[in-house]
Protein backbone atom coordinates (compact mmCIF):
# COMPACT_ATOMS: atom_id res chain seq x y z
CA UNK A 1 0.00 0.00 0.00
CA UNK A 2 1.70 3.78 -0.88
CA UNK A 3 -0.17 5.50 2.16
CA UNK A 4 2.00 8.45 2.31
CA UNK A 5 3.46 8.40 -1.08
CA UNK A 6 4.33 11.32 -2.46
CA UNK A 7 4.30 11.81 -6.20
CA UNK A 8 6.33 15.06 -6.20
CA UNK A 9 4.76 18.92 -5.51
CA UNK A 10 3.20 20.26 -8.57
CA UNK A 11 4.39 23.56 -10.20
CA UNK A 12 3.09 27.03 -8.78
CA UNK A 13 0.86 27.16 -12.20
CA UNK A 14 -0.42 23.79 -12.49
CA UNK A 15 -1.10 23.81 -8.43
CA UNK A 16 -3.56 27.52 -9.21
CA UNK A 17 -5.03 25.41 -11.95
CA UNK A 18 -5.74 22.82 -9.56
CA UNK A 19 -7.48 24.84 -7.11
CA UNK A 20 -9.56 26.60 -9.97
CA UNK A 21 -10.55 22.76 -10.72
CA UNK A 22 -11.62 21.40 -7.38
CA UNK A 23 -14.15 23.87 -7.43
CA UNK A 24 -16.36 21.99 -10.05
CA UNK A 25 -18.10 18.65 -9.51
CA UNK A 26 -18.85 15.86 -11.71
CA UNK A 27 -22.73 15.18 -11.12
CA UNK A 28 -22.49 11.80 -10.57
CA UNK A 29 -19.56 10.98 -7.95
CA UNK A 30 -19.62 14.65 -6.14
CA UNK A 31 -15.72 15.23 -6.44
CA UNK A 32 -13.63 17.50 -7.71
CA UNK A 33 -13.21 16.93 -11.42
CA UNK A 34 -12.67 13.30 -11.46
CA UNK A 35 -13.43 10.91 -14.43
CA UNK A 36 -15.11 7.83 -13.78
CA UNK A 37 -11.96 5.96 -14.10
CA UNK A 38 -10.34 8.15 -11.49
CA UNK A 39 -13.14 7.91 -8.99
CA UNK A 40 -13.33 4.18 -9.52
CA UNK A 41 -9.19 4.62 -8.19
CA UNK A 42 -10.15 6.63 -5.30
CA UNK A 43 -12.88 4.56 -4.09
CA UNK A 44 -10.66 1.22 -3.77
CA UNK A 45 -8.17 3.25 -2.29
CA UNK A 46 -10.46 4.20 0.03
CA UNK A 47 -10.81 0.83 1.40
CA UNK A 48 -7.48 -0.09 1.94
CA UNK A 49 -6.41 -1.61 -1.70
CA UNK A 50 -2.62 -0.73 -2.83
CA UNK A 51 -2.01 0.07 -5.93
CA UNK A 52 -1.22 -3.44 -7.28
CA UNK A 53 -4.49 -4.90 -5.71
CA UNK A 54 -6.59 -1.44 -7.69
CA UNK A 55 -4.78 -2.64 -11.09
CA UNK A 56 -5.92 -6.47 -10.55
CA UNK A 57 -9.59 -5.14 -9.81
CA UNK A 58 -9.73 -2.34 -12.56
CA UNK A 59 -7.85 -4.89 -14.94
CA UNK A 60 -5.14 -2.42 -15.81
CA UNK A 61 -1.47 -2.13 -14.85
CA UNK A 62 0.13 -0.53 -12.01
CA UNK A 63 2.01 2.49 -14.31
CA UNK A 64 -1.79 3.21 -15.37
CA UNK A 65 -2.65 3.12 -11.73
CA UNK A 66 0.29 5.32 -10.51
CA UNK A 67 -0.68 7.33 -13.97
CA UNK A 68 -4.74 7.92 -12.70
CA UNK A 69 -2.83 9.09 -9.28
CA UNK A 70 -0.74 11.86 -10.46
CA UNK A 71 -4.02 13.28 -11.98
CA UNK A 72 -5.90 12.53 -9.23
CA UNK A 73 -3.47 14.86 -6.97
CA UNK A 74 -3.31 17.74 -9.43
CA UNK A 75 -6.72 18.06 -9.28
CA UNK A 76 -7.10 18.00 -5.69
CA UNK A 77 -3.74 20.24 -5.21
CA UNK A 78 -2.03 17.67 -3.00
CA UNK A 79 1.15 15.99 -2.71
CA UNK A 80 0.11 13.22 -1.12
CA UNK A 81 -2.44 10.06 -1.52
CA UNK A 82 -3.54 9.90 2.60
CA UNK A 83 -4.39 13.88 2.32
CA UNK A 84 -6.66 12.75 -0.88
CA UNK A 85 -8.07 9.96 -0.27
CA UNK A 86 -9.13 11.21 3.65
CA UNK A 87 -10.63 14.38 1.43
CA UNK A 88 -12.67 11.96 -1.07
CA UNK A 89 -13.65 10.38 1.48
CA UNK A 90 -14.89 13.20 3.49
CA UNK A 91 -16.95 14.35 0.15
CA UNK A 92 -18.34 10.96 -0.25
CA UNK A 93 -19.70 11.05 3.40
CA UNK A 94 -21.10 14.65 3.50
CA UNK A 95 -23.11 13.58 -0.28
CA UNK A 96 -24.55 10.60 1.54
CA UNK A 97 -25.61 12.70 4.65
CA UNK A 98 -26.88 15.50 2.13
CA UNK A 99 -28.65 12.51 -0.05
CA UNK A 100 -29.93 11.17 3.43
CA UNK A 101 -31.32 14.74 4.24
CA UNK A 102 -32.95 14.93 1.04
CA UNK A 103 -35.01 11.82 1.25
CA UNK A 104 -36.03 12.40 4.66
CA UNK A 105 -37.39 15.54 3.68
CA UNK A 106 -39.45 14.15 0.85
CA UNK A 107 -40.68 11.22 3.20
CA UNK A 108 -41.88 14.04 5.56
CA UNK A 109 -43.43 15.77 2.54
CA UNK A 110 -44.94 12.17 1.42
CA UNK A 111 -46.21 11.29 5.22
CA UNK A 112 -48.14 14.77 5.70
CA UNK A 113 -49.74 14.57 2.27
CA UNK A 114 -50.86 11.43 3.72
CA UNK A 115 -51.59 12.61 6.71
CA UNK A 116 -54.04 15.21 5.06
CA UNK A 117 -55.65 13.03 3.25
CA UNK A 118 -56.43 10.38 5.92
CA UNK A 119 -57.55 13.17 7.86
CA UNK A 120 -59.95 14.49 5.32
CA UNK A 121 -62.66 12.84 7.45
CA UNK A 122 -63.44 10.38 10.67
CA UNK A 123 -65.79 7.57 8.48
CA UNK A 124 -62.78 7.69 5.47
CA UNK A 125 -59.91 7.25 8.28
CA UNK A 126 -61.54 4.36 9.96
CA UNK A 127 -62.14 2.36 6.55
CA UNK A 128 -58.62 3.11 5.50
CA UNK A 129 -57.49 1.61 8.61
CA UNK A 130 -60.33 -0.91 8.93
CA UNK A 131 -59.07 -1.82 5.30
CA UNK A 132 -55.39 -2.41 6.48
CA UNK A 133 -55.89 -3.99 9.09
CA UNK A 134 -57.85 -6.62 7.37
CA UNK A 135 -55.22 -7.18 4.81
CA UNK A 136 -52.29 -7.57 7.23
CA UNK A 137 -54.66 -10.45 9.12
CA UNK A 138 -55.25 -12.20 5.53
CA UNK A 139 -51.22 -11.90 4.62
CA UNK A 140 -50.30 -13.19 7.73
CA UNK A 141 -52.49 -15.89 7.45
CA UNK A 142 -53.26 -16.53 11.20
CA UNK A 143 -56.75 -15.43 11.13
CA UNK A 144 -59.12 -17.52 8.44
CA UNK A 145 -61.99 -15.12 6.19
CA UNK A 146 -64.53 -15.55 8.53
CA UNK A 147 -62.07 -13.94 11.58
CA UNK A 148 -61.09 -10.59 9.15
CA UNK A 149 -64.62 -9.85 7.73
CA UNK A 150 -66.39 -9.90 11.29
CA UNK A 151 -63.82 -7.73 12.66
CA UNK A 152 -63.93 -5.87 9.68
CA UNK A 153 -68.21 -5.85 10.26
CA UNK A 154 -67.26 -3.98 13.25
CA UNK A 155 -64.93 -0.93 11.58
CA UNK A 156 -67.60 -0.70 8.94
CA UNK A 157 -70.89 -0.34 11.61
CA UNK A 158 -69.11 1.97 13.50
CA UNK A 159 -68.10 4.09 9.90
CA UNK A 160 -71.26 4.00 8.58
CA UNK A 161 -73.66 4.69 11.72
CA UNK A 162 -75.53 0.93 11.10
CA UNK A 163 -77.18 -1.34 13.63
CA UNK A 164 -76.59 -4.12 11.47
CA UNK A 165 -74.85 -6.01 8.43
CA UNK A 166 -73.15 -8.89 6.74
CA UNK A 167 -70.93 -10.08 3.96
CA UNK A 168 -71.84 -12.39 1.75
CA UNK A 169 -70.35 -14.61 -1.43
CA UNK A 170 -72.42 -16.13 -4.64
CA UNK A 171 -72.62 -19.89 -4.68
CA UNK A 172 -74.14 -21.45 -7.28
CA UNK A 173 -75.68 -25.14 -5.92
CA UNK A 174 -77.98 -28.26 -7.95
CA UNK A 175 -80.35 -26.39 -6.51
CA UNK A 176 -79.69 -22.49 -8.13
CA UNK A 177 -78.34 -19.55 -7.33
CA UNK A 178 -77.79 -19.04 -3.26
CA UNK A 179 -75.90 -16.65 -0.86
CA UNK A 180 -72.78 -18.07 1.30
CA UNK A 181 -72.72 -15.65 4.53
CA UNK A 182 -69.22 -14.96 5.42
CA UNK A 183 -69.67 -13.05 8.57
CA UNK A 184 -72.22 -11.17 10.62
CA UNK A 185 -72.84 -8.49 13.33
CA UNK A 186 -75.30 -6.68 14.90
CA UNK A 187 -75.17 -4.54 17.42
CA UNK A 188 -77.76 -5.00 20.06
CA UNK A 189 -77.06 -8.49 19.64
CA UNK A 190 -76.19 -10.09 23.54
CA UNK A 191 -72.70 -12.38 23.98
CA UNK A 192 -74.33 -15.40 23.53
CA UNK A 193 -76.81 -14.49 20.09
CA UNK A 194 -73.40 -13.22 18.55
CA UNK A 195 -71.91 -16.73 19.08
CA UNK A 196 -74.68 -18.59 17.38
CA UNK A 197 -74.25 -16.64 14.58
CA UNK A 198 -70.55 -17.08 14.30
CA UNK A 199 -71.10 -20.16 14.97
CA UNK A 200 -73.68 -20.52 11.53
CA UNK A 201 -71.52 -18.78 9.84
CA UNK A 202 -68.18 -20.83 10.33
CA UNK A 203 -70.80 -24.12 9.45
CA UNK A 204 -71.51 -22.40 5.95
CA UNK A 205 -74.66 -20.58 6.36
CA UNK A 206 -76.53 -20.13 2.95
CA UNK A 207 -79.49 -18.34 1.61
CA UNK A 208 -81.40 -19.73 -0.54
CA UNK A 209 -84.23 -17.36 -1.00
CA UNK A 210 -82.16 -14.22 -2.52
CA UNK A 211 -84.56 -11.26 -1.96
CA UNK A 212 -85.00 -8.74 -5.46
CA UNK A 213 -82.91 -5.83 -4.51
CA UNK A 214 -79.82 -8.36 -3.94
CA UNK A 215 -80.64 -10.27 -7.08
CA UNK A 216 -80.53 -6.25 -8.86
CA UNK A 217 -77.09 -6.03 -7.31
CA UNK A 218 -75.50 -9.48 -8.13
CA UNK A 219 -76.92 -9.08 -11.82
CA UNK A 220 -75.09 -5.79 -12.36
CA UNK A 221 -78.87 -4.17 -12.71
CA UNK A 222 -78.14 -1.76 -10.39
CA UNK A 223 -74.44 -0.43 -8.28
CA UNK A 224 -76.47 -0.06 -5.29
CA UNK A 225 -79.37 -1.58 -3.78
CA UNK A 226 -81.89 -1.05 -1.48
CA UNK A 227 -84.19 -2.84 0.02
CA UNK A 228 -86.84 -1.07 2.44
CA UNK A 229 -88.33 -2.93 5.18
CA UNK A 230 -90.17 -1.93 8.26
CA UNK A 231 -88.18 -2.33 11.34
CA UNK A 232 -89.72 -5.66 12.97
CA UNK A 233 -87.68 -7.51 16.00
CA UNK A 234 -86.00 -10.55 14.82
CA UNK A 235 -86.17 -13.94 14.62
CA UNK A 236 -82.45 -15.12 16.27
CA UNK A 237 -81.22 -16.52 13.51
CA UNK A 238 -82.88 -13.66 11.00
CA UNK A 239 -81.54 -10.33 9.99
CA UNK A 240 -83.52 -7.05 11.79
CA UNK A 241 -86.38 -6.47 9.15
CA UNK A 242 -84.97 -2.83 8.33
CA UNK A 243 -83.93 -0.86 5.26
CA UNK A 244 -80.89 -2.80 3.72
CA UNK A 245 -78.14 -0.81 1.69
CA UNK A 246 -76.59 -3.06 -0.66
CA UNK A 247 -72.91 -2.86 -2.31
CA UNK A 248 -71.68 -5.20 -4.20
CA UNK A 249 -68.42 -7.00 -4.21
CA UNK A 250 -66.51 -7.34 -7.29
CA UNK A 251 -63.23 -9.35 -8.66
CA UNK A 252 -62.77 -7.25 -11.93
CA UNK A 253 -65.97 -7.35 -14.03
CA UNK A 254 -67.66 -10.57 -11.86
CA UNK A 255 -70.30 -9.63 -8.96
CA UNK A 256 -68.64 -12.44 -6.19
CA UNK A 257 -70.69 -11.26 -3.31
CA UNK A 258 -72.16 -8.19 -1.81
CA UNK A 259 -72.29 -6.18 1.62
CA UNK A 260 -75.87 -5.28 3.14
CA UNK A 261 -76.02 -2.64 5.75
CA UNK A 262 -78.75 -0.92 7.55
CA UNK A 263 -77.93 2.34 7.34
CA UNK A 264 -79.20 5.33 6.45
CA UNK A 265 -80.20 5.84 3.37
CA UNK A 266 -79.52 9.42 3.09
CA UNK A 267 -75.93 8.27 3.40
CA UNK A 268 -75.55 7.45 -0.01
CA UNK A 269 -75.88 11.04 -1.14
CA UNK A 270 -73.05 11.79 1.69
CA UNK A 271 -70.45 10.08 -0.49
CA UNK A 272 -70.75 6.76 1.60
CA UNK A 273 -70.12 4.71 -1.73
CA UNK A 274 -66.66 6.55 -2.56
CA UNK A 275 -65.74 6.00 1.45
CA UNK A 276 -66.51 1.77 0.86
CA UNK A 277 -65.34 1.45 -2.66
CA UNK A 278 -61.54 0.95 -1.13
CA UNK A 279 -62.66 -1.59 1.36
CA UNK A 280 -65.40 -3.85 -1.08
CA UNK A 281 -62.55 -3.83 -3.70
CA UNK A 282 -60.23 -5.34 -0.68
CA UNK A 283 -63.04 -7.92 0.33
CA UNK A 284 -62.89 -8.98 -3.44
CA UNK A 285 -59.60 -9.64 -3.30
CA UNK A 286 -59.50 -11.46 -0.19
CA UNK A 287 -62.71 -13.37 -1.28
CA UNK A 288 -61.50 -14.34 -4.72
CA UNK A 289 -58.01 -15.34 -3.64
CA UNK A 290 -60.23 -17.59 -1.00
CA UNK A 291 -61.38 -19.55 -3.97
CA UNK A 292 -58.70 -19.96 -5.60
CA UNK A 293 -56.79 -21.00 -2.58
CA UNK A 294 -59.54 -24.12 -2.41
CA UNK A 295 -59.70 -24.48 -5.67
CA UNK A 296 -54.92 -24.76 -5.67
CA UNK A 297 -55.59 -27.18 -2.87
CA UNK A 298 -58.42 -29.31 -5.20
CA UNK A 299 -55.86 -29.37 -8.29
CA UNK A 300 -53.12 -30.40 -5.71
CA UNK A 301 -55.00 -33.04 -4.16
CA UNK A 302 -56.12 -34.46 -7.54
CA UNK A 303 -52.97 -33.98 -8.89
CA UNK A 304 -50.90 -35.58 -6.22
CA UNK A 305 -53.45 -38.89 -6.25
CA UNK A 306 -52.90 -38.64 -9.80
CA UNK A 307 -49.12 -39.06 -9.75
CA UNK A 308 -49.36 -41.63 -6.94
CA UNK A 309 -51.38 -43.69 -9.54
CA UNK A 310 -49.26 -43.73 -12.22
CA UNK A 311 -45.61 -44.58 -10.32
CA UNK A 312 -48.05 -47.46 -8.68
CA UNK A 313 -48.87 -48.29 -11.86
CA UNK A 314 -45.19 -48.08 -13.39
CA UNK A 315 -43.54 -49.72 -10.72
CA UNK A 316 -46.21 -52.64 -10.82
CA UNK A 317 -45.86 -52.69 -14.56
CA UNK A 318 -43.71 -56.04 -16.36
CA UNK A 319 -41.85 -53.86 -18.77
CA UNK A 320 -39.47 -51.04 -19.06
CA UNK A 321 -41.61 -47.96 -18.19
CA UNK A 322 -40.94 -44.10 -18.15
CA UNK A 323 -43.05 -41.07 -17.33
CA UNK A 324 -41.84 -37.84 -18.18
CA UNK A 325 -43.86 -34.31 -17.75
CA UNK A 326 -45.18 -32.58 -20.63
CA UNK A 327 -41.80 -30.34 -20.45
CA UNK A 328 -39.62 -33.48 -20.95
CA UNK A 329 -38.25 -34.07 -17.36
CA UNK A 330 -37.90 -37.66 -15.98
CA UNK A 331 -40.90 -38.22 -13.69
CA UNK A 332 -40.62 -41.89 -12.43
CA UNK A 333 -39.22 -44.77 -14.47
CA UNK A 334 -39.14 -48.68 -13.28
CA UNK A 335 -36.77 -51.04 -12.30
CA UNK A 336 -37.08 -52.47 -15.64
CA UNK A 337 -35.92 -49.38 -17.49
CA UNK A 338 -33.08 -48.58 -15.89
CA UNK A 339 -31.99 -52.55 -16.40
CA UNK A 340 -33.10 -52.50 -20.11
CA UNK A 341 -30.59 -49.19 -20.93
CA UNK A 342 -28.23 -49.64 -17.78
CA UNK A 343 -28.99 -46.89 -16.09
CA UNK A 344 -26.48 -45.94 -13.47
CA UNK A 345 -28.73 -44.32 -11.07
CA UNK A 346 -31.84 -45.53 -8.50
CA UNK A 347 -35.34 -44.86 -9.70
CA UNK A 348 -36.07 -42.42 -7.73
CA UNK A 349 -32.46 -40.36 -9.24
CA UNK A 350 -33.51 -40.00 -12.16
CA UNK A 351 -36.87 -37.60 -11.35
CA UNK A 352 -35.70 -34.19 -12.85
CA UNK A 353 -33.64 -35.14 -15.24
CA UNK A 354 -34.04 -33.58 -18.72
CA UNK A 355 -34.76 -35.94 -21.03
CA UNK A 356 -33.60 -34.34 -24.39
CA UNK A 357 -30.13 -34.40 -22.36
CA UNK A 358 -30.71 -38.38 -21.13
CA UNK A 359 -31.36 -39.35 -25.18
CA UNK A 360 -28.37 -38.18 -26.11
CA UNK A 361 -25.77 -39.82 -23.36
CA UNK A 362 -27.78 -43.15 -24.72
CA UNK A 363 -28.23 -42.92 -28.33
CA UNK A 364 -24.83 -45.24 -28.23
CA UNK A 365 -27.20 -48.02 -27.05
CA UNK A 366 -29.38 -47.97 -30.37
CA UNK A 367 -28.61 -49.28 -33.85
CA UNK A 368 -28.97 -45.63 -35.50
CA UNK A 369 -28.93 -43.37 -32.99
CA UNK A 370 -29.87 -40.20 -35.59
CA UNK A 371 -33.26 -41.86 -36.58
CA UNK A 372 -33.82 -42.72 -32.76
CA UNK A 373 -33.66 -39.23 -31.55
CA UNK A 374 -35.66 -37.74 -34.68
CA UNK A 375 -38.63 -40.41 -34.37
CA UNK A 376 -38.58 -39.80 -30.08
CA UNK A 377 -38.86 -35.87 -30.93
CA UNK A 378 -41.84 -36.34 -33.63
CA UNK A 379 -43.22 -38.41 -31.15
CA UNK A 380 -43.50 -35.67 -28.76
CA UNK A 381 -44.34 -32.79 -31.43
CA UNK A 382 -47.41 -34.82 -32.68
CA UNK A 383 -49.15 -35.51 -29.45
CA UNK A 384 -50.71 -38.72 -30.73
CA UNK A 385 -50.25 -42.16 -29.20
CA UNK A 386 -48.11 -44.28 -31.16
CA UNK A 387 -48.26 -48.46 -30.01
CA UNK A 388 -46.07 -51.52 -31.00
CA UNK A 389 -43.11 -49.38 -33.07
CA UNK A 390 -40.20 -51.65 -33.22
CA UNK A 391 -36.80 -50.20 -31.65
CA UNK A 392 -33.40 -51.70 -33.04
CA UNK A 393 -31.06 -52.03 -30.74
CA UNK A 394 -26.78 -51.53 -30.96
CA UNK A 395 -26.31 -55.08 -29.06
CA UNK A 396 -28.82 -57.00 -31.47
CA UNK A 397 -32.20 -56.81 -29.34
CA UNK A 398 -35.32 -55.58 -30.60
CA UNK A 399 -37.22 -53.65 -28.48
CA UNK A 400 -41.53 -53.07 -29.27
CA UNK A 401 -42.42 -49.50 -28.14
CA UNK A 402 -45.97 -48.03 -26.63
CA UNK A 403 -45.73 -44.20 -26.84
CA UNK A 404 -48.63 -43.18 -24.77
CA UNK A 405 -49.99 -39.29 -24.51
CA UNK A 406 -51.63 -38.60 -20.82
CA UNK A 407 -54.44 -36.20 -20.70
CA UNK A 408 -56.63 -34.68 -17.68
CA UNK A 409 -60.00 -32.97 -19.10
CA UNK A 410 -58.20 -32.54 -22.65
CA UNK A 411 -54.96 -30.94 -21.33
CA UNK A 412 -51.79 -32.92 -22.01
CA UNK A 413 -50.27 -33.92 -18.66
CA UNK A 414 -46.95 -35.92 -19.43
CA UNK A 415 -46.10 -38.93 -21.94
CA UNK A 416 -45.75 -42.81 -21.21
CA UNK A 417 -42.88 -44.76 -22.67
CA UNK A 418 -43.24 -48.32 -22.36
CA UNK A 419 -40.91 -50.68 -23.48
CA UNK A 420 -40.66 -54.66 -24.31
CA UNK A 421 -37.94 -57.24 -25.52
CA UNK A 422 -39.62 -58.98 -28.09
CA UNK A 423 -36.27 -60.59 -29.58
CA UNK A 424 -36.72 -63.69 -28.83
CA UNK A 425 -40.08 -63.71 -30.91
CA UNK A 426 -37.95 -62.09 -34.61
CA UNK A 427 -35.30 -65.02 -33.76
CA UNK A 428 -37.12 -67.89 -32.79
Amino acid sequence: MYTGETYGAAPAGVQASANRSSEWMTPNRGVPGLTEREAQVMDLAAQGMSDRQIGLELGISRDTVASYWRRILLKFGSSKRTEVVARFAEQQAAKTVADVQQSNLQLQEEISIRRSVELADAPKRLMLSASAAASASFIDGKLNLFEILAQLLKDVLKATDASFGFFAETSVEAAGGSLGVLGILDSTWNRAEAKEHHTLVANGWQVQEIPAAFQQVLSGEKKIGIERRQLTVPAPTEPPRGPFVIFPIKHGADTIGLLALTCKVESIEEGLPEIMEPMLQLCGKMISARHSDIQRHLAEAKAESSAKFIQSLIHSFPNAVMYETIDRKVEFVNTKFRECFSVPFADDELSGFNCRDSQTGCVHLFKDPTSFVARVDQLVRDQRDCLQECVLMADGRILERDFVVLRTEGQVQGYLWIYRDVTSIFTA
